[in-house]
C-alpha cells in the first residue's frame, strides 16, 4: 500500500492583510501523504512574517546584519507545530460533520479532524531525525488512520 502514497510538500507564503480588516499570518509549510482513502497533514507555522524578512536582491549584506538583528532581539516567532490530521472523503466516526464540499487537499468533499498538540511529535522527528523520517512516519501515521473497517 505505501507504493500507492503520494507525498506533497508546498510552503505557502505570509501575508498581511490588516488594512483589509483580515490580518496577518506566517509563512506555513505543509507535509501532505495522499492516498485512495484521504490525506494525511502536517502543517508547520514558520514564524516568519513580513516585515520580518526584507525583500530585496540580497546582493546588500546589511540585509542579513538587519535580519540577524531582528533575531536576536526577539522579533522573529518561533516555528510552531499546528496540526496533524487527516483529510477523508468519507466520515471517519458517527456525528462526523463534513468539513467542505471541496478540500484543498482532496478536491472534493471532505471530513477532517486534526490537533495542534498531536503535531509535537512529527516536528520533533523532523528536528532530530529529518525529513524522510517524517515522511515515514506520516505514512504509517496513514494506514493507522485509514485502516479497513475505519470508515462509518
Amino acid at each position: 500500500m505505501a507504493n500507492a502514497l503520494h507525498r506533497e510538500f508546498t510552503v505557502e507564503p505570509a501575508y498581511d492583510r490588516r488594512t483589509e480588516g483580515y490580518g496577518q499570518h506566517c509563512a506555513e509549510m505543509r507535509w501532505v501523504v495522499k492516498g485512495p482513502s484521504g490525506a494525511i497533514q502536517f502543517l508547520l507555522y514558520t514564524g516568519w512574517y513580513l516585515g520580518m524578512i526584507p525583500k530585496t536582491s540580497w546582493t546588500d549584506w546589511s540585509d542579513w546584519a538587519s535580519l540577524r538583528v531582528q533575531k536576536q532581539s526577539g522579533c522573529l516567532d518561533a516555528p510552531m507545530p499546528a496540526d496533524l490530521g487527516y483529510h477523508s472523503p468519507t466520515p471517519r466516526y458517527e456525528g462526523q460533520d463534513r468539513m467542505s464540499d471541496e478540500c484543498h487537499i482532496l478536491g472534493g468533499p471532505c471530513y477532517y479532524d486534526g490537533s495542534g498538540l498531536n503535531a509535537a511529535k512529527p516536528f520533533s522527528i523532523l528536528i532530530h531525525e529529518g525529513g524522510e523520517k517524517l515522511w515515514e512516519f506520516l505514512e504509517s501515521y496513514y494506514q493507522e488512520t485509514f485502516a479497513e473497517g475505519g470508515d462509518v
